[in-house]
């Protein structure tokens, strides 16, 4: 039962875009079929890139705005002081959920980065 509440839930908010609708916004994918996912709440909306290179590159570009406006935040992240970047990217919005649920997340995910890589010297 919940796969199929998930199932209409997902095609309330999904659907496939129109030929002049991807001619207004300029998409390029030819051939190819676009569909289109729009949560009701724009904290909800995540962006999609076309590749990988396009994706990183966008990584980078939003985390060097947050240290344009933050410049402690470089410090802090080369340091691994995960609870102040979460409260950094708290602060400038870079997500919405729990910022101790995610200074948590972040500071397993370093544990593993850690332990796998070493920690940065």
């Amino acid at each position: 039962m919940k796969t199929l509440r998930a199932s209409v839930l997902l095609a309330s908010l999904a659907r496939i875009a129109s030929a002049e609708e991807i001619r207004k916004r300029n998409w390029q994918a030819p051939g190819k079929t676009i569909a289109v996912f729009e949560p009701p709440h724009p904290y909800s909306r995540f962006l999609a890139y076309p590749s990988l290179t396009e994706g990183a590159k966008g990584w980078i570009g939003k985390h060097k705005r947050v240290a344009a406006v933050q410049p402690q935040y470089v410090k802090f992240a080369n340091a691994g002081d995960c609870v102040t970047v979460a409260f950094i990217l708290k602060q400038v919005k870079y997500y919405t959920g729990n910022e101790g649920f995610y200074a948590r997340n972040m500071a397993l995910k370093k544990a593993a980065l850690d332990r796998a890589l070493g920690p940065i010297t």
